[in-house]
């Protein structure tokens, strides 16, 4: 611009002129850039903010979003606690449900042992594998199948047991983690931001900064950390759920195999009991059939042979026969006996078989691990014995007092026995 004086009042009025209308257009300008750029702030609410508040509300958000991740982890976690709780109680009483039932299976195993025991003392011709002998094996091999499968499902439970109590202070331990970082994140955002003075200029610019505190971040170890541990924990309920749904199913398979093996057992040893009793009788009678012709044999050989003239070597012959015949039948007579004995050793030993019960069982078997026990009881029948004994002498020599007394002299000069005496009297 030229500071030479106006030539003209045209020109010194067009000057002034000029310099109002720049003056009216770059002032409009302004004001409506400023005015667009207070709309644009109201449209964004951070835009009216200055850095360092800008900075502490970003901050606030990611804090709070890394709070609300924390807590759906948290409730989760919650959950995952609670169901442990229950699993244990559930595991609890499904191990107790498969003590019982191995103490159950038990009892019948030491039944069915003491069974074995006793029938192997049976006489050598009584000492077969028969019927019974087949039950009482296929009721052992039940129940000791039955044992395993139990104890297997017992020890497992055990396991899980110690897993879940493991998965339980890992899922505690993993939620304090959480509660405490949640805390720290929070309270960082209480920490005071101060602006460094416009003239210092020690880091080589005027902006403002911010004393160094925590960076606040997303924790992905412990995010990570977390997802393992709720799949550990899903994983292993899984495994409970399971373990308990077969432990129902096998404790209820597992009583009713032990319920069939031992019906099956009592009626064939009642079946047992009676086929001996039926056998001994027709023994017993078949023996007194012997017994009645032995008698009547050697009386009609004895006439027989009296009555034999020396000279009738052909009845001689007969007679002879006859009486190789009559030893015959003794030696039947004593096979029968020997038999029927065997056969009432045997029915005995059935019979005893019958009676046994688990307290007896489970007795016999402390007996054997612990022959102190039978050296007692031992000891104790002996007293009562040598009691018992002592009070039936003191009765046997009162009643010869008493039969001596009430027999004449002259019986008493006579060949018969004191006792005969005294039958006779009671005749």
């Amino acid at each position: 611009m030229s500071d030479a004086p106006p030539a003209s009042f045209k020109q010194w009025w067009k000057k002034s002129d000029d310099g109002m209308k720049e003056a009216r257009t770059v002032t409009r300008d302004l004001l409506l850039t400023l005015r667009k750029n207070q709309v644009d702030e109201a449209k964004k609410p951070d835009a009216g903010l200055d850095q360092v508040v800008r900075e502490q509300k970003e901050k606030k958000e990611r804090v709070y979003a890394q709070a609300a991740k924390h807590m759906d982890v948290i409730s989760t976690a919650y959950d995952c606690v609670s169901n442990v709780e229950k699993a244990l109680t559930n595991t609890s009483d499904s191990i107790v449900q498969l003590t019982h039932e191995l103490y159950k299976g038990q009892a019948n195993i030491q039944i069915n042992d003491t069974r074995q025991e006793l029938r192997e003392k049976r006489p050598t011709s009584e000492n077969f594998k028969d019927s019974l002998s087949d039950a009482l094996s296929s009721e052992h091999k039940i129940l000791s199948s039955n044992r395993d499968e139990l104890r297997a499902l017992k020890q497992d439970g055990k396991d899980i047991i110690a897993k879940l109590q493991d998965q339980r202070v890992k899922l505690s331990s993993h939620t304090g983690e959480r509660r405490v970082g949640m805390l720290r994140d929070i309270g960082s955002l209480n920490e005071k931001v101060t602006m460094v003075p416009e003239g210092d200029n020690s880091d080589g610019n005027n902006s403002p900064k911010k004393h160094p505190g925590p960076d606040i971040k997303d924790n992905k170890s412990l995010d990570t950390e977390g997802d393992g541990v709720i799949k550990e924990c899903l994983d292993l309920l899984d495994r409970f759920n399971k373990h308990r749904a077969k432990t129902l199913d096998t404790c209820e398979r597992c009583q009713a195999k032990r319920e069939e093996a031992k019906f099956r057992t009592e009626e064939t040893l009642v079946k047992r009991v009676e086929q001996m009793c039926n056998r001994r009788e027709d023994l017993e009678k078949q023996l007194r059939d012997v017994k009645a012709a032995i008698v009547k044999g050697e009386r009609e050989l004895e006439a027989s042979y009296r009555k034999l003239s020396p000279a009738d070597t052909a009845k001689a012959e007969k007679l002879a026969a006859d009486k190789a015949l009559l030893e015959k039948l003794q030696e039947v007579r004593a096979s029968l006996t020997q038999d029927v004995k065997d056969k009432t050793a045997a029915l005995e030993i059935d019979n005893n078989c019958k009676r046994i019960n688990a307290a007896k069982a489970g007795m016999e078997k402390l007996k054997k691990d612990f022959p102190m026990l039978q050296r007692s009881s031992s000891a104790g029948s002996l007293q009562a014995s040598n009691k018992s004994n002592k009070w039936r002498s003191t009765g046997n020599s009162m009643n010869n007092m008493s039969t001596a007394s009430t027999v004449s002299p002259k019986g008493a000069g006579d060949s018969k026995s004191l006792k005969t005496a005294g039958m006779g009297l009671s005749q």
